[in-house]
Parts: structure tokens; C-alpha cells; sequence
């Protein structure tokens, strides 16, 4: 679908700096088009594009509207395709439940007894540890990390510095044995939905997946975690792409770094982070007026 308007002077400045083929930011404010800007690009050149969003309803919605050119998908989308074999699904389909402190027991994790900073101590409860692993796998899932340690051991809030390291310490073997329960299609641990499709991420950005695409549009790049970064900033490393046969590709990193709204999935803001070849703004508000934004 081509759009049936001209492109603005901000829209077509963005057109000129993608076909130069360099990496590009663009900041691009409520309202200002972002989505006929893409638009704009897709069908500015016949290469093969991927199209990435976090949010599954925004990218059904871009399927309408790209080139038969652009492959549209969200990154748990393209890791559920490329790692989660009938093994996983069958475990994934059970998605049983299991108590905590059956949780514990199957990690080996213990009571602790822990300094509180006021001369007392206090004892942790096996099954609140568990949770903490529990969630510490969900923390590593998040990053880029090559392995689950100690710093992804969420902080008990209620406890000193020292104290939470020496409980990270001593729940690093539990927490390497929920990632090894995890990713074995006859592990043991619950595999809900929610946490098979963070452990699939995770398992796809540890293979070094390769995006078949020439150009990369990752839309809603303020809300994009580490995870995902490291996948999408790989496709632009040569070496790596040659490696598998491939050029490097052209990445486009779209979004409003003033509408953040998945921090809790750990995302970090790619627009700010990206040390990209150029940088572009989209402030003529179609609603608004003119949008505001810091260089």
C-alpha cells in the first residue's frame, strides 16, 4: 500500500537519509506520521525488508499497510518460529502450576538465615528464595547476557547491600539449574505461556540468529529491552553477517523516546542508545501541532 499523500519535508528528509543505506534514527512524536513514514520508505526500494514491533496488535495493523517486500512480525514472533520445536510446545501446552515450595525443592534451595544490619537476623523462607530466582530468570531473560549470575538476583529491598550480594551469591547454582530446567523440553519447572516466550527470546538471541531481511524497520524502539537490541544491532555487524552469508543490513530504529510503556519488560530505550549513522525528528503533529524534542 503506498500512501496517497505527498511526504512532508521531515518525512521526505527521512527518505533521503535511508536510501543512502546508512543505519538511521527516527525520533518521531505523537501524531507526526511515523506509520506513512515507514511507509515512505518500504516503497522507496525494492530490497527485502523485516518490520519488528514489541506490541502484536501494532504489527497486524503494519501488515495491512507494507509491501508484499516487508515481512511483518513482533521478535517473540520470529524466536517462537525458529526455536520452539514440537518438544517445547507440548511442554508450553501443559503450562502446569506448581507451589513455591515445591519450586524450591526441586532447585535445591534451603531456608537462609540472613543479618538484618541492626545486630538480629532474619530468616528467609525457601519458598520466598524461590522467588527470587524465579524472577531473576525473568531479569536475565531481558538482557543480553551470555549466562544467568548473580546480578540478575532481584535486591530484597529491606536489606543492606552486603547482605543481598551474599544472597545473590549463594542462589547462583539454584538460579543455573532453573535456566537448565527451562530450556530442556522435559524440564520440570512451570512453563506458562508468559515464560516460554521469554525463555524462546532468550534462546534466539543466545543462538546469534541471522534476520533475513536487507533492511530492518524496528518500530517502538523506546520500548525495545536489551534482548532484542542485541539482536536487531547485530544484523548491521558485517563480519557477523558474512560469516553466515549475508550482507549487512540496513537498520532503522523508529519510535518516541517520550512514550515509554514497557519498562517493566526491562526496555531500556534504543533511540537513546543507538549510536546510529543518522538521526532524524518527525515534530509536524498531525493532532498536536509541533512536537518538542531534545537533541
Amino acid at each position: 500500500m503506498t500512501a496517497t499523500y505527498p511526504p512532508t519535508a521531515e518525512q521526505q528528509a527521512a527518505i533521503d537519509l535511508f536510501t543512502t543505506g546508512r543505519s538511521l534514527v527516527i525520533e518521531a512524536g505523537a501524531g507526526t506520521g511515523k506509520t506513512s513514514t515507514l511507509q515512505f520508505l518500504a516503497n522507496s526500494t525494492s530490497r527485502k525488508g523485516q518490520y519488528i514491533a514489541f506490541n502484536k496488535a501494532i504489527v497486524l495493523e503494519a501488515a495491512t499497510k507494507f509491501p508484499g517486500t516487508v515481512n511483518c512480525s513482533t521478535a517473540h514472533s520470529l524466536a517462537y518460529q525458529a526455536v520452539a520445536t514440537d518438544a517445547f510446545q507440548a511442554r508450553q501446552r501443559q503450562g502446569k502450576r506448581m507451589r513455591s515450595i515445591d519450586i524450591a525443592n526441586r532447585l535445591g534451595i534451603d531456608a537462609m538465615r540472613v543479618p538484618t544490619g541492626d545486630g538480629e537476623s532474619k530468616l528467609l523462607a525457601s519458598t520466598f528464595l524461590s522467588g527470587l530466582v524465579m524472577s531473576g530468570i525473568r531479569l536475565f531473560c531481558q538482557t543480553a547476557d551470555p549466562a544467568p549470575t548473580a546480578r540478575h538476583i532481584p535486591r530484597v529491598a529491606a536489606l543492606d547491600f552486603d547482605t543481598n550480594r551474599e544472597i545473590a551469591r549463594r542462589l547462583v547454582t539454584p538460579l543455573t539449574r532453573a535456566w537448565n530446567d527451562l530450556t530442556t523440553p522435559d524440564g520440570g519447572l512451570p512453563f506458562t505461556t508468559a515464560t516460554a516466550m521469554s525463555v524462546y527470546l532468550k534462546l534466539w538471541q543466545l543462538s546469534s540468529p541471522v534476520i533475513a531481511s536487507d533492511y530492518i524497520l524496528f518500530d517502538e524502539a523506546q520500548d525495545a529491552n536489551p534482548v532484542m537490541m542485541d539482536v536487531v544491532a547485530r544484523q548491521a555487524d558485517a563480519e557477523f553477517r558474512a560469516s553466515r552469508g549475508y550482507k549487512p543490513a540496513q537498520i532503522v530504529w523508529v519510535g518516541d523516546s517520550q512514550q515509554q510503556i514497557y519498562a517493566f519488560t526491562g526496555a531500556v530505550n534504543a533511540l537513546a542508545q543507538m549510536a546510529a549513522d543518522e538521526r532524524t525528528f518527525l515534530t509536524q503533529s498531525f493532532r498536536f501541532g509541533r512536537v518538542p524534542f531534545s537533541e
